[in-house]
């Protein structure tokens, strides 16, 4: 299942196309064809919200209606294989999901399953890469080894953006040195690059006070 060929397109993909979103959707869809899969997706975690968004996929169930569905994170009964595998990091493969407490029917037509978690170099969840078939006992350990090879891939690229972002917010934040003219105007070009560039949720700006000898909040 996993040739050399089926590699060299999938490392391909992480590694050349520069759009991070188009990249994710070109491995859901390499996954699926590669796979014989009827839908493949892939969940990102919300930190914002705690939940997992399902915002790249493809397959015949893959639809607008889906795109931007969010999966709160838990391993209970009915809570979905996607949400176990997030909240547990564990892979998961079934050969008939009908019978597993846990599955939650978000497409219909799904019968065998795989889910395997996207960790980051932190070991932290990033998200979760699904395929699934309506066949039953349609993937073996051969699948869920390219699954898991695809989700290092899928880190990949969500690493790479989140440094992108990095870079521009140093330079926006380099700029805005050189051009605030008072130091209300700094702190509110900084405050700006956390939330719009970096997609901080909370931002605090302490400077310290010389006179008092206390640091101060600013912004």
């Amino acid at each position: 299942m996993l040739t050399a060929s089926v590699l060299a397109r999938l490392v391909a993909i992480a590694t050349e196309e520069c759009n991070p979103d188009k990249a994710l959707d070109l491995l859901a869809s390499e996954t699926m064809t590669v796979t014989k899969s009827r839908n493949v997706v892939i969940a990102r975690m919300n930190e914002e919200t705690g939940t997992l968004d399902l915002r790249h996929g493809a397959g015949a169930d893959w639809t607008l209606k889906t795109y931007g569905e969010q999966i709160s994170v838990g391993a209970g009964t009915g809570e979905g294989i996607v949400a176990y595998v997030a909240a547990t990091g564990e892979s998961f493969l079934s050969g008939d999901v009908r019978n597993e407490p846990k599955y939650r029917n978000l497409f219909g037509s799904s019968v065998s399953e795989i889910a395997v978690p996207i960790y980051d170099m932190h070991k932290r969840i990033r998200g979760v890469l699904n395929a699934e078939s309506d066949k039953p006992d349609f993937y073996g350990q051969a699948e869920l080894q390219l699954g898991e090879t695809v989700a290092r891939l899928v880190c990949l690229v969500l690493e790479r953006e989140e440094m992108k972002r990095r870079e521009e917010a140093l330079v926006q934040i380099g700029s805005a040195l050189d051009i605030a003219m008072t130091e209300e105007d700094l702190i509110k070009r900084v405050l700006n690059v956390a939330g719009e560039v970096l997609r901080f949720q909370a931002v605090s700006i302490f400077l310290y006070d010389a006179q008092k000898e206390l640091f101060m909040l600013r912004g």
